[in-house]
């Protein structure tokens, strides 16, 4: 009745297998890799006694720490591989079955299947995909291991000194630079104020001298003017004259 939904829901039940038989060579091939003893735990071991082996192998074979050691960086790739894998529930559950019995198993259909049932095969080969991304390589730097709380924890005591020397050499260098513009500016206004300090002096001199001849002029000339009042008066004015 439904030849289309029919053809879809056979197509995807195809690629299913296929994927289902590339992939179990992928994983058969990783199963043989005991990521248990690139970390040092035992297989009963718990998250966190995983984590911190982690925590514990990644400090001691980083990079930063082995520069140029080859063997170094190959452990590091190693124990964060495993961490990977292991250092989540879902994948050491899959890691621990052998990844044999980890692949969803889906009954072959039969006779008309319906609108439902293409959809679940659809959303279960799309989960079948997304858990069973192959790997990614590792480089020695990995997002997990360069946000991970170890890190942020272990630098950031290195960044907050960092960040201190800045901002005490920020503020050293402002220092300086004020104290070069004031003496900059106290050298600028040493001869401006012995300008100032000479002209005022000299005005003051002058002035005081000025009014000191004027002074002096006018009493003489008040001397002149009653000398002159004498001399103009009559003899009856004045007894003292014969």
């Amino acid at each position: 009745m439904y030849p289309f939904r029919n053809n879809v829901c056979n197509l995807t039940w195809a690629v299913v297998k296929y994927h289902r038989f590339s992939t179990s060579a992928l994983y058969s091939s990783q199963a043989k890799v005991n990521y248990y003893s690139h970390l040092q735990v035992g297989s009963e071991a718990t998250q966190n006694e995983i984590k911190a082996s982690y925590y514990r192998l990644s400090k001691l074979y980083h990079p930063d720490k082995n520069k140029g050691s080859e063997a170094a960086a190959k452990k590091f790739r190693e124990i964060t591989a495993a961490y990977e894998v292991l250092g989540n529930i879902r994948t050491r559950k899959l890691y621990d079955r052998g990844l044999a019995n980890t692949e969803i198993i889906y009954e072959t259909p039969t006779g008309a299947a319906t609108h439902d049932d293409s959809k679940e095969n659809g959303s279960a080969f799309n989960k079948t995909r997304q858990a069973k991304k192959p790997s990614k390589v590792y480089k020695g730097h990995t997002e997990q291991y360069n946000f991970d709380e170890w890190t942020r924890a272990h630098y950031s005591a290195s960044f907050s000194k960092i960040n201190e020397s800045r901002q005490q050499r920020e503020v050293k260098e402002r220092m300086e630079t004020f104290s070069k513009e004031e003496q900059r500016s106290f050298s600028l206004m040493d001869p401006l104020m012995f300008v100032i300090v000479s002209i005022v002096m000299i005005q003051i001199f002058f002035t005081s001298d000025y009014d000191d001849a004027t002074l002096v002029d006018r009493r003489k000339l008040a001397q002149a003017e009653a000398a002159k009042k004498e001399a103009q008066k009559t003899p009856l004015e004045n007894p003292d004259v014969p």
